[in-house]
């Protein structure tokens, strides 16, 4: 049995040597999942995010997008490698999900919930040419799906003035900080239609 772990937009080798064996004898191949390190398949460079990273990663508003700045050569206003914020291209499961009149990252015409979102990868230089539409970032999520047992969960994020820094500018003025209170709610379930078969989330 192969077993090779694959994540989104991420090349991962498979490749196994196997030598010949009389008939009577069983071969079993068994290989340890992991990511490739070191990307020998094309020439795209970027990091792929699972679901235990986007929910236990801090976020602003629970925002899946905030987590492009931890890539190399990405600002906190969204431009990748030199290239401008409104460059890049976003797809779910596929879909083009970009705001057309702007184009610009975290103004996708879906609200990208960090609980729904499996995994995600981005693309930050040498877009392959199933990427392509953008010369900037190429961000690709895939969303979350439902097994053959339910599992749900609910949540709220709190955030208050306690919580937060004033500015620069208002401290030397002896400003106070400006007040904050911030509640945001979710829920997310997901389980079998027909086992084996079909799943909901």
């Amino acid at each position: 049995v192969l077993t090779v772990h694959a994540t989104i937009g991420s090349p991962a080798d498979g490749s196994v040597k196997l030598q010949l064996g009389q008939v009577s004898e069983t071969v079993e191949v068994s290989a340890v999942a992991g990511n490739v390190e070191v990307n020998h398949t094309d020439a795209t460079l970027g990091n792929a995010f699972v679901s235990s990273q986007i929910t236990q990663l801090p976020l602003e508003a629970r925002n899946v997008t905030s987590l492009l700045t931890l890539q190399p050569g990405v600002t906190s206003a969204g431009y990748v490698a030199g290239a401008r914020s409104d460059q890049s291209n976003v797809t779910l499961d596929g879909v083009d999900i970009n705001e057309a009149q702007t184009n610009a990252i975290g103004s996708q015409v879906l609200r990208l919930n960090s609980e729904a979102i499996q995994e995600f990868r981005v693309t930050t230089m040498n877009a392959n040419a199933n990427q392509g539409r953008s010369s900037a970032a190429q961000i690709g999520l895939i969303t979350k799906g439902g097994s053959n047992t339910w599992h749900g969960s609910a949540f709220e994020f709190y955030r208050s003035t306690g919580f937060t820094a004033n500015d620069y500018f208002n401290n030397r003025s002896g400003v106070p900080r400006p007040k904050l209170l911030r509640h945001t709610f979710g829920a997310a379930g997901g389980g079998p239609i027909k086992k084996d078969k079909l799943f909901i989330f």
